[in-house]
C-alpha cells in the first residue's frame, strides 16, 4: 500500500495522503517544490524551479540532506519534475524554458549520464516519472502524458490529459496520476479513463499544486521492498560523515554492523517497541497478559504460562565497503509461549501486522535513542509445536529482519 503525495502551491509545503483520498496523514514545510520523488531508502527528493535546485530530504520531514544547484546544468536551468530509479545512481530531472530537456544524472549530482530533447519542438515537459523500464513525462503545450521508450524519445505510448495544463506526473505501478493547476486525478493504467478525482481547493484550500508521486518506490518501479533487496536499505555512515556516504556516484544509506549493538541489542530495541506500542507488556508489570524477555523464557512459579521472549537471531550480511565498512541488517526472533495455540496465534500476527507499518520510530532507553528504519518478516509465523516436559504449552516464532540506526 502507498499514499499520493504533491506539493501545495502557496503553503510551501508537501502532503502526504491516505492513499488517494482527502484524508492528510502528514505535511512538512520545503521549499517550493515543483516535482517530487521518492527512493527506496524512504528519503523525499524535491526539484525547485524557484531556488534551481534538487532537495534530498531525510524521509517524509522537513530536513534537508542533501542539496545540488542545476544552474550548472544548465544556463536556463528550470527543474519541474524528478524521479529516482531503483538504485539512486540515476537521477532524472525536466527541465523546461528553451531547453525542453530531461536529463539522467549521475546521482545527486551535476554529472550529466544522458539527455533527451522531448518531441513535438518548442514543447515544455513539467512532470515526470520512472516505472522501473520507461519514463513518463506531462507536457502542457499539448496537454498529454507521453510514455517514452526507455530512457529515449521514441513514444511507447500517451494519452490525452483531462486538463489544459497537466503539471505533476506519478505511478503506482499499474495507475498514473496526474495534477493540475488546483486539481489531483488518478486514472486507470496509462489511459486518459479517470477513476478518481480531488479538488484541492475546494477540499484542502490550497491555491494549487505542484508535483505527484506515490509513496511506495517498490511498487512504482516493480522491484523488490528494500527491506528484501540487498544493497539497497537505509543508512550507514563511516565514522568521518554521521549524516552520508557517497561510493563512486551511488549515494546510499545503510546500517553498519559496529554501529548497533554495543549497548544494547536488536532484540532488546525491538522489545521495548512492542512494550511502547501495547502488544507486550513489560515483564514487571502487574497484571501482565504477555509479559517481554530477551534472550531467556522463565519458567518459575511467578511467570505465567503466556510469554513472548525476543531473541538476537541471524541476520544478513550484505559485505563490506571499499572503505573497509561491514554491512549487517539484524535478524530477531519473537518466541510466544501460550497455553491455547489459538490465544499465542492471534497474538503472534497482532505482533506481525504492527510491525508491518514501522517506520522510522525512535526508541529511546536510557541516555541512547534508535532509529528503527523498518521490520520485515522473512517468513510467515511458524507453530513449533509443543514445548517439552509436562506443561505441554504451545510455541509460535516470528522470524524479522531490522533496520536499525543508534543514533
Amino acid at each position: 500500500m502507498g499514499n499520493i503525495t504533491f506539493c501545495g502551491r502557496g503553503q510551501v509545503k508537501t502532503f502526504v495522503l491516505d492513499g488517494f483520498s482527502t484524508t492528510i496523514l502528514s505535511s512538512f514545510s520545503t521549499n517550493f517544490g515543483t516535482g517530487l520523488s521518492w527512493t527506496l531508502a524512504g528519503d523525499l527528493w524535491l526539484a525547485s524551479r524557484d531556488n534551481r535546485k534538487l532537495y534530498a530530504h531525510d524521509g517524509a520531514t522537513s530536513t534537508i540532506i542533501d542539496s545540488v544547484s542545476t544552474t550548472p546544468i544548465s544556463a536556463f536551468s528550470n527543474p519541474e519534475g524528478i524521479s529516482v530509479g531503483i538504485d539512486e545512481s540515476e537521477v532524472n530531472y525536466a527541465e523546461r524554458s528553451t531547453v525542453n530537456k530531461i536529463y539522467k544524472l549521475d546521482g545527486f549530482t551535476t554529472v550529466i549520464l544522458d539527455s533527451i530533447t522531448t518531441p513535438n519542438t518548442g514543447t515544455t515537459p513539467f512532470g515526470l516519472t520512472d516505472d522501473g523500464v520507461d519514463i513518463h513525462w506531462t507536457n502542457t503545450d499539448l496537454a498529454k502524458i507521453f510514455k517514452g521508450t526507455g530512457f529515449t524519445t521514441t513514444i511507447k505510448d500517451s494519452y490525452i490529459s483531462p486538463i489544459v495544463f497537466p503539471h505533476g506526473s506519478g505511478w503506482d505501478g499499474t495507475d498514473s496520476y496526474l495534477n493540475g493547476l488546483m486539481d489531483l486525478y488518478h486514472h486507470s493504467g496509462f489511459t486518459s479513463t479517470i477513476l478518481d478525482s480531488i479538488d484541492t481547493l475546494t477540499v484542502f484550500g490550497l491555491s494549487g499544486v505542484e508535483g505527484i508521486e506515490w509513496d511506495d518506490t517498490a511498487a512504482r518501479l516493480g522491484v523488490a521492498p528494500p527491506d528484501i533487496t540487498l544493497g539497497l536499505h537505509r543508512v550507514v555512515h563511516p565514522p568521518e560523515n554521521p549524516r552520508l556516504f557517497s561510493t563512486g556516484s551511488i549515494t546510499r544509506r545503510f546500517i553498519r554492523r559496529t554501529q548497533v549493538g554495543a549497548l544494547q541489542s536488536p532484540a532488546f530495541v525491538l522489545a521495548q517497541l512492542l512494550i511502547e506500542r501495547s502488544l507486550t507488556d513489560a515483564h514487571d508489570a502487574p497484571c501482565a497478559t504477555f509479559p517481554t524477555f530477551v534472550s531467556w523464557m522463565p519458567d518459575t512459579g511467578s511467570i505465567p504460562d503466556n510469554v513472548v521472549v525476543l531473541y538476537d537471531a541471524g541476520g544478513v550480511d550484505d559485505g563490506r565497503l571499499m572503505d573497509g565498512t561491514n554491512i549487517d541488517h539484524f535478524g530477531v526472533q519473537v518466541a510466544i509461549r501460550a497455553k491455547e495455540f489459538q490465544v499465542g496465534w492471534v497474538k503472534i500476527r497482532e505482533i506481525a501486522l504492527a510491525l508491518e507499518k514501522v517506520k522510522r520510530v525512535t526508541i529511546t532507553i536510557g541516555d541512547f535513542q534508535y532509529l528503527i528504519h523498518n521490520v520485515s518478516q522473512q517468513a510467515a509465523p511458524i507453530h513449533a509445536g509443543l514445548e517439552l516436559g509436562t506443561k505441554r504449552r504451545h510455541l509460535i516464532t516470528l522470524n524479522l529482519l531490522l533496520t536499525l540506526e543508534e543514533m
